[in-house]
C-alpha cells in the first residue's frame, strides 16, 4: 500500500481565521436572537392591549371575559400553535396593564424576564428589578430580598474595610 503524500502547505493554519469568523457568526446570531426576543415582547404587549381594549368595548362581566379568553385561546392555538393557552393570554393582558407604555419596554429583557417581573407585586421593587436586570444583564433568575440584603451587607463591609468595591 502506498501512502499519498500531501504537499507541504505554504498557507498559515486557518485556526486563527476560523476563530475570528466564528466570533463574527456567533455575534450576529446573538444580535438576531435579541431582536427576535424584543419583537416577541412587543407582540405580547400588543396582544395584551388588544384584549384589554376589547374588554372595554364589551360587557364587563367576569363570565364574559372568561368565555372570550377561552375562545380566543382555542382560535389562536389553531392558527399559530402552542403558546396561546388562556393562562398565557391572561399574562399578556396583565403585562399590558402593568407596563402600559410600550416604548418604555427594555430591549435587553426577554419575555421570560417580564413574566418574572409580573410576579413582583410592589411597583417600586418591580422597577428596581427591571432596571438592574437590564443594566447588569441579569439572567432570568431574580434574587430574593434576603440574597440582595446579604450582597449589600457584603458590599458595605468591603467599603468599610477597603474604601471601595471590587470590580
Amino acid at each position: 500500500m502506498t501512502q499519498s503524500k500531501q504537499p507541504a502547505s505554504s498557507h498559515p493554519p486557518v485556526t486563527e481565521l476560523a476563530g475570528r469568523i466564528t466570533t463574527i457568526i456567533e455575534s450576529a446570531r446573538n444580535r438576531v436572537q435579541s431582536v427576535v426576543d424584543h419583537e416577541m415582547v412587543r407582540a405580547y404587549w400588543e396582544v395584551g392591549r388588544e384584549i384589554v381594549e376589547d374588554e372595554q368595548k364589551g360587557e364587563k362581566r367576569a363570565e364574559y371575559g372568561k368565555a372570550v379568553i377561552q375562545n380566543l385561546s382555542h382560535e389562536l392555538t389553531h392558527r399559530h400553535g402552542k403558546g396561546f393557552a388562556a393562562s398565557n393570554l391572561l399574562t399578556m393582558r396583565r403585562f399590558y396593564l402593568t407596563f402600559p407604555i410600550q416604548h418604555a419596554l427594555r430591549a435587553e429583557l426577554s419575555w421570560t424576564h417580564y413574566r418574572l417581573l409580573l410576579k413582583v407585586e410592589e411597583q417600586q421593587k418591580r422597577s428596581f428589578y427591571e432596571i438592574e436586570s437590564a443594566a447588569l444583564n441579569w439572567s432570568t433568575y431574580l434574587p430574593t430580598e434576603d440574597e440582595l440584603r446579604n450582597e449589600l451587607i457584603k458590599d458595605r463591609k468591603l467599603i468599610e474595610n477597603n474604601g471601595n468595591l471590587p470590580l
